[in-house]
């Protein structure tokens, strides 16, 4: 079994600036230990590249862990560097794939039935 959460990285950035990404880790792993006695695997689809969705202004051109993922940092988003840091911690913890697109996503999942 698998408790599976499929994201792009501009997903992550937003559930991250608003307290999502920790709610939701919580509530796989509660499915997880009521549902499935903690045996399940909790995995995250990510898709896309951080560094390529990064948002660039002169006024966070210039901040410590570059641009942000989304929006400006000085409006709140995640830096590069604190998206990427928080994908490293997801890493080890859960079951972490990182695919190219959707379409990659797609072609994981059918390899895995």
């Amino acid at each position: 079994a698998a408790c599976v959460e499929r994201k792009g990285c501009l997903d992550v950035s937003a559930s991250m600036r608003d307290g999502r990404w920790r709610r939701q880790q919580a509530a796989m792993e509660a499915r997880n230990a009521s549902e499935f006695g903690g045996a399940a695997t909790i995995e995250y689809l990510l898709e896309g590249d951080v560094s390529k969705t990064k948002h660039t202004c002169a006024a966070c051109a210039a901040l410590p862990g570059g641009g942000g993922v989304g929006g400006c940092p000085t409006d709140g988003w995640p830096t590069v560097a604190a998206v990427e840091e928080e994908l490293r911690r997801a890493e080890a913890t859960y079951k972490v794939t990182r695919t190219a697109s959707i379409a990659h996503t797609a072609a994981h999942l059918a390899a895995e039935q």
